[in-house]
């Protein structure tokens, strides 16, 4: 598998090899991008009865959800103060229990994915008196809003730090696997999608086009180029 992480080429074998979407077709639902995101709302759809159909210029999992380092957080901590104080405690506990969601489904993949309730910790680093009353407020403030944070010593080994704040409820997940899992089941095909047509409802690909009652775009970086007018309205 050229160019890929390492996780996605321990998870090869795992991987479904989607075919080519060629000539015109209807569906009823159609998810393009096929990381977390687009097969996470296709499990969702698919536990309700639908059978919606994703569409990846590669296949799952081959952009960012396959690259990153699979870290499972409730929040970042040294933003969380800045975040709180942005959009106001009551959204920022919405946040949190979605996050606590997520940990939740991620935790029923279990094994498939090497999901692992390790915690996170996140450190002062030495004589650095702002890092340290952010990382202090940031607890105070986690524990406000129901989480599990606590200031404890440096583990041995690590030099350069005053303290850490550690999240019990945190982990880690192996991403390659974990994007084999979701995609397990999963209707998918290959498909470079070029543009797409809200007025007429088609998604217009290198080889094919798919008219679709929904299109959910789940592209992550390619949003911009897919649907310029709704970016605009979100910045």
């Amino acid at each position: 598998m050229s160019g890929a992480s390492l996780w996605m080429e321990e998870a090869e074998g795992a991987l479904p090899l989607w075919k080519p979407i060629e000539g015109p077709r209807r569906e009823r639902t159609v998810i393009v991008g096929a990381g977390l995101a687009g097969l996470g709302l296709a499990q969702s759809l698919r536990a309700r009865g639908e059978d919606p159909i994703v569409v990846d210029a590669v296949g799952p999992g081959h952009g960012a959800s396959g690259r990153n380092a699979g870290f499972v957080l409730r929040t970042h901590v040294s933003a969380y103060p800045a975040l709180r104080a942005a959009i106001g405690a009551d959204r920022a506990a919405t946040l949190l229990d979605l996050a606590h969601d997520t940990h939740a489904r991620i935790a029923r993949y279990g094994l498939t994915s090497e999901h692992r309730a390790s915690g996170s910790l996140m450190l002062a680093a030495a004589g650095d008196a702002a890092d340290a009353r952010v990382l202090r407020e940031a607890r105070q403030l986690l524990q406000q809003d129901g989480v599990r944070a606590d200031i404890t010593d440096v583990p041995p080994g690590l030099a350069g730090f005053d303290f850490a704040v550690v999240l019990a409820d945190d982990g880690e997940v192996h991403p390659g696997r974990l994007v084999a899992s979701l995609a397990s089941g999963v209707r998918g095909g290959v498909l470079d999608v070029r543009s797409v047509d809200w007025i007429g409802r088609r998604v217009v690909g290198d080889a094919g086009i798919i008219e679709a009652d929904r299109i959910v775009l789940a592209t992550n970086a390619r949003l911009g180029e897919l649907a310029p007018a709704l970016l605009s309205t979100v910045t």
